[in-house]
C-alpha cells in the first residue's frame, strides 16, 4: 500500500470511527449471491431473511444477485422483485463469487441501509442470528466486522472453544495446512469453554463471506473483492484487509447459520477435510475436469494469499511446500503403480502449476 493510499484508508477510517461513535440507528441490507440451479437453497434462505423483516428486525433491505442461475431461479426471483420484496442484480453468468459480492457490496453502499449481513445462497440464519450480532454491535464504540458461526464448520467451533489459532486457521508458515513445526510442538489450549449460546465475541484474522456483517462506511475503506481470486479464496483475502487494517473482525458464537450444502472440498460424509483435500485419493486418482479444475484455482489462490500475506519465515514457508510436494508426488508415484495409470501424476503437475501460479501471482481466469 504506498503513501497516497494509505493516507486515503486513514482518512476513511477516521470518518467511519466518527459515524460509528454518534450512529446507534442500525439498517441492515442482506447481501446473497446465487447462481445456477439453486432454487432449493437459495428459497429458504430469502424466506427466511423475509420473516426476519416481518418480525420487526432493523433488515430493511434484501438484495440478490443472480450470477447466471437457472430458469426456474430466474423467474422465481423476478417476481419478487416485481412485488418489491427483493432487490436483483443480474451479471447474466457465474462471474464468480467475487465478482458477484462485488456487485452486492457495491448494491449495498449505495442503498439506505448502513450495514451489510452477507450469506451465500445456501446460508439459512436461525430466526436470532441478526439480532445476536446486532447486540455485539450496541456494545462496540469503533467500526468492526463481525461473522455469524456457521454451524457446520466445526473448526471455527473449536476456535471459538479453544482460542487456539490453527484450530481453525493454518500453522504459522505452513504450506496447504502441513507445518514440519506442528510435528513437535504442543498446540496451547485455552481453559476457556465454549458454549453454543455464548455472548462473548471471538477476534479472527479472517473468515468466508458467509455470515460477514459489516458498516457500509467500511467498504471504501477495505475496497472490493478481488476478481483475480477466480473461483475461491476471494472471500478469506477480503476479510483479510480487515486485520491488516487493525478493524477487528469478531465471530460471534450466539449467531448462527446453518449451511444447507456442505463445502465442497468436504466431501458428502466431509471424509475429505479442507486441510487434508490436497492429498487425498479423491483428488489424485480423479479424472474429472471439474475437480481438476477445483484443484487447480482452490491451491493457486490458496498459495498466493499464504505466501503474500501470511508468512513470517519465508524459508520455512517454502521447506513446508517442499515436504508437502514431496509427499503428494511419492503418493501419486505409488498410485500410479498399483493402477498401472497416470492420472495420479497428471494431477500431480496440475498442482504443482498451481503452486508456481500462486507463488508467481499469476492470477485471473486461465484456460482450464
Amino acid at each position: 500500500m504506498d503513501e497516497t493510499e494509505s493516507e486515503l484508508v486513514g482518512k476513511n477510517l477516521g470518518q467511519a470511527q466518527q459515524r460509528s461513535s454518534a450512529q446507534r440507528n442500525v439498517s441492515v441490507c442482506a447481501v446473497t449471491v446465487t447462481y445456477g440451479d439453486r432454487l432449493a437453497k437459495v428459497q429458504p434462505v430469502i424466506a427466511r431473511l423475509e420473516s426476519m423483516r416481518s418480525a420487526g428486525s432493523p433488515l430493511n433491505e434484501i438484495i440478490v444477485v443472480d450470477n447466471g442461475s437457472a430458469d426456474a431461479t430466474r423467474n422465481y426471483l423476478r417476481e419478487l422483485a416485481i412485488a418489491g420484496r427483493v432487490s436483483v442484480i443480474s451479471i447474466g453468468y457465474n462471474a464468480g463469487s467475487a465478482a458477484g459480492f462485488t456487485a452486492g457490496l457495491e448494491a449495498a453502499v449505495k442503498s439506505n441501509c448502513n450495514h451489510a449481513w452477507l450469506l451465500d445462497d445456501d446460508n439459512l440464519p436461525e430466526p436470532d442470528a441478526l439480532m445476536a450480532i446486532l447486540t455485539q454491535v450496541e456494545k462496540s464504540s469503533s467500526p468492526a466486522a463481525y461473522l455469524s458461526l456457521r454451524i457446520d464448520r466445526e473448526e471455527y467451533s473449536r476456535f471459538a472453544s479453544t482460542r487456539s489459532p490453527v484450530d481453525a486457521f493454518e500453522w504459522p508458515d505452513s504450506f496447504l495446512g502441513f507445518a514440519w513445526q506442528r510435528t513437535f510442538t504442543k498446540v496451547p489450549r485455552s481453559p476457556q469453554q465454549f458454549t453454543a449460546r455464548s455472548t462473548c465475541t471471538v477476534p479472527i484474522p479472517y473468515g468466508p463471506y458467509g455470515g460477514l456483517f459489516l458498516p457500509t462506511e467500511l467498504i471504501p475503506v477495505i475496497g472490493l473483492p478481488r476478481t483475480d481470486y477466480h473461483l475461491y479464496g476471494d472471500d478469506h483475502e477480503f476479510t483479510y484487509r480487515l486485520s491488516r487494517l487493525q478493524i477487528p473482525l469478531l465471530l460471534v458464537p450466539s449467531s448462527r447459520v446453518q449451511d444447507l450444502e456442505s463445502s465442497w472440498n468436504m466431501g458428502k460424509k466431509k471424509e475429505v477435510r479442507e486441510k487434508e483435500f490436497f492429498i487425498s485419493p479423491l483428488v489424485l486418482l480423479s479424472s474429472d475436469p471439474n475437480l481438476r479444475r477445483r484443484l487447480y484455482y482452490s491451491v493457486r489462490n490458496r498459495v498466493h494469499f499464504e505466501s503474500h500475506f501470511r508468512v513470517a519465515n519465508r524459508f520455512c514457508y517454502l521447506f513446508n511446500a517442499s515436504v508437502k510436494l514431496l509427499v503428494v508426488y511419492s503418493l501419486a508415484l505409488l498410485a500410479c503403480g498399483l493402477r498401472l495409470d497416470l492420472t495420479p501424476l497428471r494431477n500431480t503437475a496440475i498442482l504443482a502449476q498451481a503452486v508456481r501460479d500462486g507463488l508467481e501471482s499469476r492470477l485471473g481466469k486461465t484456460g482450464r
